[in-house]
Parts: structure tokens; sequence; C-alpha cells
């Protein structure tokens, strides 16, 4: 393994170790990065938030104490994920409201569903609420036929 730790690709007898490089490597592969330079660059931009977000949520994993957590809780997302949501409402407002970046669904899409995932384990049961469009969005990305059939068959897992 690259850096003694997972995840890690394998391909062609190369291995990639970080998640995102692996991210962004799948993105390009599959044609999910946007089709130049500066959609890939959008496409980042979003990714990078949501990124920022699971930072934001790191000190809740880490508290014991559950009032300690359920304060944490609280603040983390009045005080840090509001903001980021809304900006990243407003990129997909930006960009017309039907995705993110371009005219085609991008990692950026992809990963509104993770986040919302990651969100609603740790830090409220429905994060996108005053987010209407960011929660009709990830509906409508949840319900692409491919996406849908691998969440129908993943394992169940907190994160």
């Amino acid at each position: 393994m690259p850096t003694e730790t997972l995840p890690v690709l394998e391909v062609d007898g190369k291995k990639v170790a970080q998640s995102q490089a692996i991210a962004r490597y799948v993105a390009r592969e599959f044609n999910l990065a946007g089709d130049n330079n500066l959609e890939m660059a959008q496409c980042e931009q979003v990714m990078e938030t949501f990124i920022d977000m699971g930072t934001d949520i790191r000190p809740i994993w880490q508290e014991k104490d559950e009032a300690k957590k359920a304060e944490l809780k609280k603040s983390v997302f009045e005080e840090k994920i509001t903001t980021k949501l809304k900006f990243v409402e407003k990129f997909l407002a930006d960009n017309g409201g039907e995705f993110f970046v371009g005219k085609k669904i991008t990692m950026a899409d992809i990963a509104l569903i993770a986040t919302f995932e990651l969100l609603s384990s740790w830090v409220c049961d429905e994060p996108f609420k005053d987010f209407p469009t960011l929660a009709a969005h990830k509906d409508k990305v949840s319900k692409e036929p491919k996406i849908a059939a691998w969440i129908a068959k993943r394992p169940e897992t907190k994160m």
C-alpha cells in the first residue's frame, strides 16, 4: 500500500492511495469530471466544499461525552455547515439548477448524496431541510439508474 492506509485502487498493477485522488481518477476515467479544465475546477470547488464539511464534523466523531456531542452537533451545523450548504446551493443555482457543473452529472452531483448521508448520520436527521433545492437535486441524482442500482445493493455503513 503506497501510504499504508486504505483506500487503495489498483489499476494495471499500479496502486493509488488517498480517497480524493481515487475519486478524481475515477471521475476522469468515467467522464464525471466536467468537459474541460474549467469544469473540472468547478467540480473540485464543490467537492472541496463537501470535504470541508467533513472536516467541520470531525470533532463530533471524536467527542465521547453525549451531552457535549449534542451541543457540538447543533453548533457545528448552525455555524459552519449551514454556511457551506448555502454556497453549494448557489453553485447549483448559478449553473441553472440542473447540475452543479455543465449539462450532465459529474462527481460533484454524486458527492452530494454522500455528503447528505454523512451529515444525516453524524449531525442531524434532515440536513437539507432548509435547502429544498439541494434535497430535490439529491433525490434526482439518486434516481439515476446506475446510481440507484448501486445504492440498492451497497453495504450499509455509517460512513
